[in-house]
């Protein structure tokens, strides 16, 4: 049943017809393109990832997306600027990705990045911003 709630939520994030506000999001990438990430966050109390999609070459991971190859939240948090989130493969039996990611603020300066690992693919820098 919670998983029908789910899809039903993310079918409604998809077309569009969620209340503004309801969502926000964060991009990343490596300097070069070589890794890019994108993250929907629902704005609830703690850290709430509806939607990710992960893409390095020509190669795709995603949640909650068309395409690539599907991945799930493994765990997800967010502490004074930090957050700490890790995809897992849809069975939940390996970790897929690991983003470690810092966002400063210092009056209308922000610097956000950090790193991504991906066991027996490669880890990278990363930019960011909000969004």
């Amino acid at each position: 049943m919670a998983s029908a709630r789910f899809l039903l939520v993310a079918s409604l994030f998809l077309a569009g017809v969620m209340p503004a506000g309801a969502t926000g999001g964060i991009s990343c990438s490596a300097p070069d393109d070589a890794a890019i990430v994108e993250i929907t966050i629902g704005h609830v109390p703690g850290l709430a990832i509806v939607g990710a999609r992960i893409d390095i070459g020509d190669r795709s991971w995603a949640m909650n997306l068309p395409g690539g190859q599907a991945i799930a939240v493994g765990q997800a948090f967010a502490s004074d600027g930090h957050y700490w989130i890790d995809f897992v493969d849809e069975a939940v039996i390996e970790t897929v990705a690991e983003l470690r990611l810092h966002r400063v603020d210092e009056g209308l300066d922000t610097g956000f990045g950090g790193t991504m690992r991906m066991p027996g693919i490669g880890a990278w820098t990363l930019l960011c911003f909000e969004g």
